[in-house]
């Protein structure tokens, strides 16, 4: 028996060899790399794109943003401002839902008592409608990277508040994270083999 498994393994090197390197493909590939700029938190992406949870801890940011910011209140006489939505823009390759980033940030920023948002429902009553003092923007962003070793994306969610009786910026706030492939050494070798 030992004999004959000596030979299949000496007629067959090639096999030995294919099975190796693609076991090795398979451990290789996509690995967290920590992220960088105002999220410091580590946590290991499954992609390069954006996730379910990358939007949650941008809708979370923003929001201990606005709401921990005094001068808000401050500059609307302490009242809670009457604030609009415009349109956030998706500056990305990627499809990403902005205006169900827009809907979580209004929510949340309602149950804080601390916002109050136009009201765009047919349901109101014309001259019943409150005028916005305030409007919300924004826009995300993606720089992709490849440096041979990793690859990713660089993102940027920027969003500002302006009064809009005055066009004063009021407050303004960047969240910038990574999200990294490492690449290993043989996907990096197959990339550079000539094709037949």
């Amino acid at each position: 028996m030992r004999r004959n498994h000596e030979a299949i393994s000496v007629k067959s090197p090639s096999r030995f060899a294919f099975a190796v390197m693609t076991a090795i493909l398979v451990c290789v590939g996509c690995a967290s790399a920590p992220r960088t700029g105002e999220d410091s938190r580590c946590h290991s992406p499954r992609t390069i794109e954006l996730e379910k949870q990358d939007i949650r801890r941008m809708v979370e940011h923003m929001v201990q943003s606005l709401i921990s910011d005094s001068g808000i209140l401050e500059s609307n006489g302490g009242q809670p401002p009457q604030v609009d939505f415009a349109p956030l823009k998706n500056m990305t390759n990627q499809k990403v839902d902005m205006q169900g980033i827009a809907d979580a940030m209004r929510d949340a920023l309602v149950r804080t008592r601390l916002f109050s948002f136009v009201n765009h429902s047919a349901d109101v009553a014309p001259g019943e409608q409150k005028a916005a003092q305030m409007l919300l923007s924004g826009a995300l962003t993606a720089k992709e990277f490849h440096d041979g070793k990793m690859k990713g994306y660089e993102y940027k969610f920027t969003m500002m508040l302006t009064d809009l009786r005055t066009g004063e910026r009021i407050w303004k706030d960047e969240q910038e994270f990574r999200k990294v492939c490492r690449v290993g050494a043989f996907a990096r070798l197959a990339g550079s083999l000539p094709s037949k």
